[in-house]
């Protein structure tokens, strides 16, 4: 579990520096919306770790 979280991660950093450095607008575009993808994707892994853990403390 740890690795993909690890990779989530990574890719999505690495996304946004690439589409920093893209010229091309649609491609840009692009780019940035996989990163947020991979963002989203992350967090809600995040999230629903934690949310498991509130329930078993109940």
């Amino acid at each position: 579990m740890k690795i993909l979280d690890i990779f989530l991660i990574l890719a999505t950093i690495a996304l946004l520096v690439i589409s920093y450095f893209i010229v091309n607008a649609e491609l840009k575009a692009l780019v940035s919306l996989c990163a947020t993808i991979f963002g989203a994707m992350f967090g809600a892994r995040w999230g629903g770790r934690i949310h498991k853990k509130n329930l078993e403390n109940k």
